[in-house]
């Protein structure tokens, strides 16, 4: 694993059916971005339509990022993880996969 003398800000303790627990205690349930040593709540669409629901306003937050995330772990199934690519949105922010 990764070392350092200075730890991270935000340090995962366990991750589990309930959501991610960090070391402080909190658990985190919903969709969540780790970003530059912060926490962000993630509001997307809640109906198991795929990427039919998801707009541009939902990647919206990605868009001050610097550099750009090439790859975001999104959970689609709350039972399995997937790597999806930024890359492979339409024009208009929606996933194509």
């Amino acid at each position: 694993m990764l070392a350092s003398d200075v730890p991270p800000p935000v340090q995962v303790s366990s991750v589990g059916p309930t959501g991610i627990k960090l070391a402080d205690g909190l658990v985190l349930a919903g969709p969540v971005v780790f970003l530059e040593g912060q926490v962000f709540l993630w509001d997307v669409p809640s109906t198991n339509n795929g990427w039919d629901d998801w707009t541009r306003d939902h990647w919206e937050m990605f868009q001050v990022v610097v550099p750009k995330p090439g790859i975001l772990g999104v959970d689609l199934t709350r039972r399995r993880s997937r790597d999806f690519d930024i890359r492979d949105r339409r024009a208009d922010g929606v996933g194509t996969k």
